[in-house]
This record gives C-alpha cells, structure tokens and sequence, in this order.
C-alpha cells in the first residue's frame, strides 16, 4: 500500500487535510468517513462503504452467505 505526506491546515478549531494528487478520491462525493484507531486516522469514501450499507438497514435474502 503507498504512503503518501499530506499537509495539515489549521483553521480555527478545525483541521484540514490536504491529500496529494496521487491520493485523491476518485468519486464526486465530498463526504468522507473518518476513523480513529489509537493514533491514527483513517480517511473512507463515504459512499460504496461497508459500513454505510448495514447503517442503512439493507435487506439480503434468507440464502445470502449461505455457503463459503
């Protein structure tokens, strides 16, 4: 997995992250999930997220995941 620097803008009480190039989103939504996990951050495309679609109560039919 790369690893790429970004850049901190302090604005008042909040913070920005300036992403590179190279690690732009490549959707339209400039709505991201952020996740901290001990001393991290971990910035997720809100939409097409796995999380996002049980949040939202999506419905399987009774044989999804049945089999491995």
């Amino acid at each position: 997995m790369p690893l790429f620097i970004a850049n901190l803008i302090s604005s008042g009480e909040e913070q920005l992250v300036q992403l590179p190039k190279e690690a732009h989103f490549s959707c339209a939504s400039s709505t991201v999930w952020v996740k901290i996990r001990g001393r991290e951050l971990v910035i997720t495309n809100f939409k097409n997220n796995w999380d996002q679609f049980f949040l939202e109560g999506q419905n399987v039919s009774d044989d999804f995941f049945n089999e491995r």
